[in-house]
């Protein structure tokens, strides 16, 4: 098992790394604070804390398998949308600008 030591090392530098980078782009300005900003850092520190949980056998397979595929779920579903301004739910009335605005099938 001398590989699990190199392996969780990398895992930390890559949580250091993500964090580190993600700050140093927000203090400077050029990454703008967001929710996109947010998720990455949750899955930034997540994935390689639950790899090296698993690695040290501190949580079961069955638990890291739960795990990753919530991760790997949340992940590939966009995470939390980012609401758009000025959109309505669907069901609530919407005022009319002229025919435009209605579908093409009706009105005509």
């Amino acid at each position: 098992m001398a590989w699990r030591y190199p392996v969780e090392i990398v895992a930390v530098l890559i949580m250091m790394g993500g964090v580190g980078g993600k700050f140093y782009g927000v203090f400077k300005g050029t990454i703008a604070p967001s929710i996109r900003t947010l998720q990455f850092l949750a899955i930034a520190m997540v994935i390689p804390a639950v790899l090296i949980l698993s690695l040290e056998q501190s949580i079961g397979n069955e638990s890291t398998a739960a795990l990753l595929g919530t991760i790997v779920g949340y992940v590939l579903a966009g995470g939390v949308k980012e609401p758009v301004a000025g959109r309505r739910e669907i069901g609530r009335s919407a005022k009319r600008q002229g025919p435009s605005s209605l579908p093409f099938f009706i009105g005509r």
